[in-house]
């Protein structure tokens, strides 16, 4: 019955990524063909067209075949006090900052190997986007979207077989959605991170609120610093430095705070439990997961 669950989320999130790129395919087909016509601002049009085809057919199609999925009971909702928040959230940064270190040395490695110029696309991207796109696409959309995924559909289905369980496979599944090494360290960290919030309070608002401000300011506020070099140099390079400072400041307090309060992390046993030593066979090894993953796989391979 597990290896059955597991097959049938994975299932759904390989359909949404092959029905994704296959229209984004086609647009790009059309493009190329001068069918249709992009004009200026081509990269912003090119990226509006990519996530609008991603959450108005992909998203819809997901949502359908979760619905084949039963889940559990509602998760009961519990509030987090300011004190509780406001730590997790700098832990959240740490990690994203720790997270991309490991992916930048990982692709430096990678690219000192194979002799090809380390780039990071979703960087070039960003940077070439309008601040104001950015804003709207990876600041308010992308945030409600995933978290209803990764962790509301998610979850719901998965927290019978345990909490640890739902945070493990909702960070790693997250992780490896964005389809390279740059993100995925830090996008499995914090996408564990939003499911630990998720199923301890049951209230998705909490990850989709951090996850809003973390892409605000690891996307827009370095657009939007940078931006502002070109407009003013020395306000610019000052607000820059004094941003680097403050992630600095971040790794080391986030640190020192998971530290403190690792003894307080719990996760409670599910209400149906997978044997001991079958776990990664059962929520990995089948038919759907492996789709999903040799999906994801393809798309760190063109990355």
């Amino acid at each position: 019955m597990a290896r059955k669950v597991f097959s049938k989320i994975g299932l759904s999130l390989a359909v949404f990524l092959l029905v994704t790129t296959i229209f984004q395919v086609g647009v790009s087909f059309l493009i190329r063909l001068e069918i249709l016509q992009l004009g200026d601002h081509e990269v912003d049009k090119a990226m509006m067209m990519s996530m609008g085809i991603m959450y108005l057919i992909g998203f819809p199609v997901f949502l359908l075949m979760s619905r084949r999925i039963p889940a559990a009971k509602k998760i009961p909702v519990r509030t987090w006090s300011f004190l509780q928040l406001s730590s997790t959230f700098i832990i959240c940064l740490s990690l994203v900052y720790i997270g991309n270190i490991i992916g930048q040395l990982l692709m430096f490695m990678v690219s000192m190997l194979t002799g090809n110029p380390m780039v990071n696309g979703v960087n070039v991207m960003i940077n070439n986007m309008n601040i104001w796109l950015v804003l709207i696409l990876t600041v308010g959309i992308a945030p409600v979207v995933e978290e209803i995924i990764f962790r509301k559909v998610l979850i719901d289905r998965i927290i019978s077989y345990g909490e640890g369980v739902a945070v493990v496979v909702s960070g790693v599944l997250f992780g490896l959605v964005h389809g390279n090494f740059y993100q995925f360290f830090y996008a499995c960290a914090l996408g564990m991170i939003f499911a630990y919030m998720y199923v301890k309070t049951g209230k998705l608002s909490y990850p989709i609120v951090f996850h809003m401000i973390i892409n605000f300011i690891g996307g827009a506020l370095p657009v939007a610093l940078m931006n502002l070099v070109k407009i003013n140099f020395v306000a610019g390079t000052l607000l820059l430095c004094t941003f680097g400072f403050w992630i600095i400041g971040c790794i080391i307090v986030g640190i020192v705070l998971l530290i403190c309060f690792r003894k307080s992390i719990t996760l409670e046993a599910g209400a149906i439990s997978i044997p001991k030593g079958t776990k990664f066979q059962v929520i990995f090894l089948n038919t759907g997961m492996i789709l999903y993953v040799l999906s994801c796989a393809g798309m760190f391979f063109i990355s």
